[in-house]
């Protein structure tokens, strides 16, 4: 997935399938292909550019996307642009492909390892990478195999400068460039990980497999909450609060705009059937990224809609693994919860609670 604005993101899959989202929703384009597409890079709402299966090579001009002329019969899985007249993309063994405006012309093969993500940041400075920790450097002139810190097969690349850059891959593998060599950074995981974009030099995302979402704030990456639990595969970062993950079965995640810093949430009656129920243990699982909090506190009464007979909310549970409860005997009970954060972009999650009581 690509764009070229917050309105503008487009998506490519398999048989063919390109979808783009106008700010509103998302919907099919027409496709001159019915190979699967691997790869899409978007230079503005009018020019982009896809590349797929048995060298599949597209193109979007005045509006709708046709074939181009392809210079190879190998499955291609990724595209990067740097202009209308400058891009690369590469592919299985070992493929890369050059852009200049009229045609695509293959560079030559570097080795019988297939490549899975390129990324041109300049004129003068790109990478690809693929299986076996493959990468392979642009220097304006020349591609060149140089020395990997992993074995792993790597899947994507992103600089954001000359000097910083992420490739990510299988195994939770996640190298950094520096601006001279490439090196392990350690990984919150050891799942496959499939892209990676970088929206600043502190601000960083990277998807894969099972749902995996992780983010890197400048000094760390870490994990980040994931509403699914499909394979995901590509990622687009737009602006600071904007952006798209696509995956398994047509899967789209949109990036969440910044969380509220406090909020409560209040539940159900809940009716134990008993006039004087005695309460005695709550438990309960959350998921509490760093610089989040989670508190309960209970209250309970003997009618069925809380009203003045009722106790006053108890003092806040602090302990999810156990915590008596303060709220006197009585038929209900109600509990309240109540999530903070310190980072705008995490939130603290509660998944369930039990509680324990005697009739």
């Amino acid at each position: 997935t690509d764009g070229s604005a917050v309105g503008d993101v487009w998506a490519v899959g398999r048989s063919g399938t390109i979808i783009r989202y106008d700010g509103s929703a998302w919907s099919a384009a027409a496709s001159p292909t019915s190979r699967s597409l691997n790869g899409i890079d978007v230079l503005s709402a009018t020019e982009a550019y896809a590349v797929g299966d048995s060298g599949t090579f597209i193109r979007l001009s005045s509006g709708a996307w046709s074939l181009l002329g392809s210079p190879t019969a190998q499955d291609m899985y990724s595209v990067s642009m740097l202009s209308p007249t400058s891009g690369a993309a590469v592919g299985s063994n070992g493929t890369i492909a050059s852009w200049d405006g009229t045609a695509w012309t293959v560079y030559g093969s570097l080795g019988a390892n297939a490549l899975r993500g390129v990324h041109l940041y300049s004129s003068s400075l790109g990478a690809a990478v693929g299986d076996g920790g493959t990468i392979i450097m642009w220097n304006g002139t020349v591609w060149s195999v140089i020395a990997s810190p992993t074995t792993q097969r790597l899947n994507s690349v992103h600089f954001i400068a000359a000097n910083l850059g992420w490739a990510v891959g299988d195994g939770g593998t996640i190298l950094k460039w520096n601006g001279a060599n490439w090196t392990s950074v350690a990984s919150p995981t050891v799942a496959r990980i499939a892209a990676v974009e970088s929206r600043a030099a502190n601000e960083a995302w990277a998807a894969g497999d099972f749902g995996l979402i992780l983010k890197y704030d400048g000094t760390s990456w870490s994990a980040f909450t994931s509403p699914t639990t499909r394979h995901l595969f590509g990622i687009a970062v737009q602006a600071p609060t904007d952006g798209w993950i696509c995956g398994q079965r047509g899967s789209l995640l949109k990036d969440p705009a910044p969380y509220m810093a406090f909020g409560t949430f209040v539940s159900t009656v809940l009716d134990t059937g008993a006039a004087s129920a005695v309460f005695d243990t709550m438990f309960w699982h959350a998921a509490l990224p760093a610089g989040t909090a989670l508190t309960l506190a209970t209250r309970s009464g003997n009618t069925p809609t809380p009203d003045g007979t009722w106790s006053a909310w108890s003092a806040e549970y602090p302990a999810a693994d156990g915590a008596p409860v303060a709220s006197p005997p009585a038929r209900y009970l109600q509990y309240r919860a109540t999530l903070s954060t310190a980072d705008d972009m995490q939130t603290p999650r509660l998944d369930d609670i039990t509680l324990t009581y005697r009739q």
